[in-house]
């Protein structure tokens, strides 16, 4: 079982960089944004359904089933991916080798990567680190039944496919970075309306709140890599995720560790507070090198 789960999180790690890569080849740059939210809205239109299609399956006739169809559509994806013609890259864009080194130099080389990954690092930080005591509050302080628990992931779903169907056109009509503040935004209010008020309605609006986030934060990082470094998408991407894995990993370990000698409410301020300084970071920031931002939109 523990070799299974590390080939899957491998795997995992292998596709994720590719994901941005072929997306500019695949989607024309001024429709960009709106083809990723479509698809994401397609998904999670199938995902709710199915998740408790899969869930009643599972529980009539155990886990096997599921998991082989899982198998044979994972299988069946592959052939429909390996059909998908990609668009042709302008000459000046070429795909480059590059040691952990070199893409620690470009970084360094473009300082809107260096803020952003400050930023989302910080505001990511916090956000991780207050995941866990949103869990707390709810079972252990408001002692909710499952059925208001459901409610709360019903706020977060409805918000998260609304705001991707509106995040991809924003992001191609306005800015990625623009639209990537309010982001970082969403994950520095939620930890705040948990630690003020921690009440049911609190719940509600902060997972509606989170949902829109992580919807913005999907889309919207993708689109302001591929506009800062157009052809380098897949490496810092790559970095991106390895950051994300690092606070990922700490983050949890930390706020959980904590919540039984600190007031969990001084918790979820200081994950606030984190994730404040990112959006500050974030906006001090010039565009002078975001290559793409100050180009006409083809609407």
């Amino acid at each position: 079982m523990w070799l299974t789960a590390i080939v899957f999180y491998l795997l995992m790690g292998i596709q994720a960089p590719a994901y941005p890569a072929l997306i500019t080849r695949m989607y024309q740059p001024e429709l960009r944004g709106r083809l990723m939210g479509y698809v994401r809205v397609a998904m999670g239109a199938i995902m709710i359904p199915l998740a408790y299609l899969v869930g009643s399956w599972t529980d009539k006739s155990g886990p096997s089933g599921p998991l082989i169809t899982a198998a044979i559509t994972g299988v069946i994806s592959i052939l429909f991916l390996a059909r998908v013609k990609e668009i042709a890259l302008p000459t000046t864009v070429s795909a480059r080798k590059s040691s952990f080194k070199e893409q620690l130099k470009l970084v360094r080389n473009h300082r809107e990567l260096v803020v952003f990954f400050a930023a989302t690092t910080l505001t990511g930080f916090g956000n991780i680190l207050a995941s866990p005591l949103y869990q707390i509050i709810q079972v252990r302080e408001l002692q909710l039944n499952n059925i208001e628990i459901a409610l709360a992931r019903i706020s977060y779903y409805v918000c998260l496919l609304v705001a991707y169907f509106v995040v991809g056109w924003v992001i191609d009509r306005f800015s990625a970075k623009q639209t990537l503040v309010y982001g970082l935004a969403a994950f520095a209010i939620v930890p705040l309306l948990y630690g003020i008020f921690g009440n049911y309605p609190a719940v509600i609006i902060g997972s509606g709140i989170q949902g829109i986030g992580d919807a913005i934060w999907d889309i919207g990082i993708l689109a302001y890599i591929f506009r800062v470094v157009p052809g380098r998408e897949a490496v810092v991407f790559g970095l991106h995720l390895m950051l994300f894995g690092i606070r990922g990993s700490i983050a949890p370990l930390i706020s959980t560790g904590l919540s039984d000698y600190l007031p969990i409410s001084g918790l979820l301020i200081a994950a606030a507070i984190c994730g404040c300084i990112g959006i500050v970071i974030f906006l001090l920031q010039k565009d002078n090198n975001e290559m793409t931002e100050s180009l006409p939109r083809h609407m």
